[in-house]
């Protein structure tokens, strides 16, 4: 995934915009929701990336990462 190169390179933006467009393009899915919730978290938009965690949580609630 695009997003996960940018956040390897730390390019938060660009991350966030890659997640954001993976969650237009194909749907609120379990990875797109948790990866963009961690570089939201990573840019210190606390509040923000928990809601984007519940989100995640809401759709695998057994997804163990999404529960620590």
């Amino acid at each position: 995934m695009m997003g996960q190169i940018y956040q390897a390179y730390q390019l938060p933006g660009s991350a966030e915009a890659c997640y954001l467009n993976a969650v237009k393009l194909v749907g609120e899915r379990f990875r797109s929701v948790y990866l963009l919730a961690r570089v939201i978290e990573a840019q210190g938009r606390i509040e923000e990336a928990v809601a984007r965690y519940e989100s995640a949580l809401a759709l695998e609630p057994n997804n163990v990462p999404s529960l620590v």
